[in-house]
Order: structure tokens, then sequence, then C-alpha cells
């Protein structure tokens, strides 16, 4: 119960029994702790109950032996949480991952993104198509990568509503707040 001790546990299992699994597109798909299908199911089961203590739920394969949990919200409580720190190479794949990942930042809606150029010359300029720019700049949402193009200072971030990658949608601040900090420098 105590939070000190509890990171600590996770931290240290982690660095020793864990794994970031990287898709084939070379982003992040889960993380996952190895335990013994054979005598370590107690540690298993105590080990998903710290990780809900922590917000993160996930699920144990009994039969291949390991827990994991891959949704983005977790994994990035996880990082954030310090919970990857005792390892240095984990924690290095995880940031690198982590940069390859295709985030979609949505809009409030009295936010309305003013360019001062023709669609088509924009679309030119950053090398997209006139209809996926046309797509970007009404549709309230923008590809974070495109934004770090368009921006060139972070007001616009007060206006994000959430961020959306594949079915995910994260509306946590401090999680916003560090995937803006990774592509956004």
């Amino acid at each position: 119960n105590d939070m000190k001790y509890r990171k600590a546990f996770l931290s240290g299992l982690f660095a020793a029994e864990g794994h970031v699994k990287h898709s084939t597109h070379n982003t992040i798909e889960s993380i996952i702790f190895a335990f013994n299908p054979k005598t370590e199911i107690n540690l298993s089961e105590f080990t998903k109950r710290c990780l809900e203590k922590e917000g993160i739920t996930c699920k144990i394969n009994k039969v291949k032996g390991y827990l994991y949990f891959n949704n983005y919200n977790k994994m990035l409580r996880f990082y954030l949480n310090g919970l990857l720190d005792l390892h240095k190479d984990k924690k290095e794949k995880f940031e690198n991952l982590i940069k390859n990942a295709k985030f979609y930042l949505h809009f409030k809606e009295i936010f309305s993104i003013n360019f001062n150029d023709t669609q088509k010359k924009l679309s030119k300029k950053f090398g997209l198509s006139q209809a996926t720019f046309s797509k970007w700049k009404t549709g309230n949402s923008l590809n974070l990568k495109i934004a770090q193009k368009l921006f060139t200072n972070l007001d616009f971030i007060k206006y994000i509503d959430y961020i959306s990658i594949s079915n995910n949608k994260i509306k946590d601040k401090r999680i916003i707040d560090y995937i803006i900090s990774v592509f956004l420098k």
C-alpha cells in the first residue's frame, strides 16, 4: 500500500523481468512482465494489484507466463511514474519507440487554425496532399508531426481537448504534456 515501496518493487521487477514490446511499425505494442507460470502465479497476481494501485489495469496469461498491458494511456502512465527508470536500455527503447507513434491532436471547438496562405500552397510547403491538409484544417484535428511543422510557439496547447493514437483517447494532462514535449521541443 505504500506508494514508495510499490514503485520500487515495480521498477525492480520490470528491470529484471520486464520488456517493452515493439510492433511491426516500430512503435510500442505493449509492456510485459515475464514470470514462471508454474511457480509464480501469486507473484503475477500481486504485481497486477500493485499496477492497479498505479491506475494501470493489465491481463495475465497464466499459460505462457506473462502479465501485460497495451493501452497508450497505461504505457505512458507507467513510464511517467518512473517505473522504467532502473533499466536504461529499456527506458531508451520506450523513448525511441514513442517518437515513431502517430499521435493526433483534437482541439476544442473554440480553436481554429488560421493560415495566411492558400491550402494549395501550404500543402505543397508541408509535403501533404491538399485533401489531407484540408481535412486537418477543417476537422479540428491535426497530426502531431504536422503540428510540429505548423506552429512556432506552444500557445495552441491550451486548446487541445485530447490526443488520440490508434483507438486510444488520451485526456490526462500530464500525459498530453509529455507527448507534446517529445515532439515539440
